[in-house]
């Protein structure tokens, strides 16, 4: 988190969670089938053990989606496990992190704040991505809005005893 004082809007907030792969708690995994992709998606470890039922996340929160290409047949279409999942590529493809810190999303007008969350896109390799992050703001405000802005881990924290 930046000092009290020198927060400014944008992806830069957000740094590169680079032990996320063996620190962070891979909760969910979802399948894209309009985009044959397969999303790991992980959480901070700290925010996992305090985030509660119906509650916003707490400051801190972390949450990173993991994307992988799914493994293709012949035909094309998603090669299935014995689940029925889709089998993901182990190559990473993007890395999305939303974040949360206390102060954050000031600045932003309010058609696309969202709380004090933040987003970032990072390389599979944990360079910055330069592409644009609104996509994020109006996705996640346009249907989440409601539920801390979040899509998965509010729904896995309110599904959980």
């Amino acid at each position: 988190m930046l000092a009290q004082g020198t927060y400014k809007p944008g992806p830069e907030n957000v740094p590169w969670p680079a032990d996320y792969p063996t620190k962070f708690i891979r909760f969910a995994t979802v399948d894209k089938a309009e985009r044959k992709i397969v999303r790991f998606l992980y959480v901070n470890p700290e925010a996992f053990a305090a985030a509660k039922k119906n509650s916003e996340a707490p400051d801190g929160t972390t949450l990173i989606m993991e994307d992988h290409a799914a493994r293709l047949g012949p035909d094309g279409m998603p090669l299935l496990d014995l689940s029925g999942r889709f089998i993901p590529n182990p190559a990473v493809t993007a890395v999305f992190v939303q974040e949360k810190q206390k102060g954050w999303g000031e600045g932003y007008p309010d058609a696309i704040r969202n709380g004090e969350w933040e987003y970032a896109r990072f390389n599979p390799d944990g360079t910055r991505h330069t592409g644009p992050v609104e996509a994020c703001f109006t996705c996640h405000k346009g249907s989440r809005a409601g539920k801390d802005f979040e899509f998965v881990f509010w729904d896995y924290v309110g599904a959980r005893k």
